[in-house]
């Protein structure tokens, strides 16, 4: 019998109005609000603020309330978020009004999501293959399949945590499946009708999702002191 897949948590949720950030920020530690509070746009302060209190909900949600309150909050040597404790590991992305939060236990996970949006690929293909600008050339529709090979791509690099600190060539090479450190990653992309939705971890995994509303998420975790 083929063993079971570990698994691991995805939550997406869509952006309240700017309006809704004192409530936002009043369910995060106060140790969390000045990350918010350093982006100048509100809606950057959204995104950032709406993606962190769903972390709480998806902590809650997979039985973790002991680091539910976010008080564990910290980052690893690469400026990696991460929670002390626990062993529980999760990954980011907020984009288009849109925000994102992959967990699990005894992962390492990234995640990157793009709603739909007119691009050109001839502006973006610095960081292409040969094989993947063929066949984003190829593509009925080339500025989806752009999107969906970089959020791949950015999968890859938010679970390795070192972003674009690895350098064009080896961020190039992941596009022939050459991964960082020769570190073996399961990236896939998964079915979002609102853009492309990538997912990474360092083993397959079986994924859980829920697309909770905004208010919800807030009903269910308090705010604290």
């Amino acid at each position: 019998m083929r063993p079971s897949r570990p698994e691991a948590r995805l939550a997406l949720c869509r952006l309240p109005a700017p309006a809704m950030l004192p409530l936002l920020l009043a369910r995060l530690p106060a140790a969390l609000r000045p990350e918010v509070a350093r982006f100048r746009r509100p809606e950057d302060q959204v995104a950032r603020a709406t993606a962190r209190l769903l972390l709480r909900w998806l902590l809650a949600d997979a039985g973790l309330e002991a680091l539910a309150d976010l008080r564990g909050w910290t980052r690893d040597a690469r400026g990696r978020p991460m929670l002390a404790g626990g062993g529980a590991d999760f990954s980011f992305s907020h984009a288009g009004g849109w925000a994102g939060v992959a967990l699990g236990r005894g992962l390492r996970l990234g995640l990157d999501l793009e709603p739909w949006q007119p691009v050109d690929p001839a502006d973006h293909g610095g960081w292409l293959t040969d094989a993947e600008r063929a066949g984003i050339h190829a593509a009925a529709d080339p500025g989806r399949a752009l999107l969906r090979r970089w959020c791949l791509r950015e999968a890859v690099l938010k679970a390795d945590g070192r972003g674009f600190a690895l350098g064009p060539d080896a961020i190039r090479a992941i596009g022939d499946g050459r991964f960082p450190d020769n570190r073996a990653w399961t990236a896939e992309l998964l079915d979002w009708p609102h853009g492309a939705l990538a997912v990474a971890s360092d083993r397959p995994v079986a994924w859980l999702r829920a697309e909770p509303d905004a208010a919800a998420v807030m009903e269910a975790c308090p705010p604290l002191g």
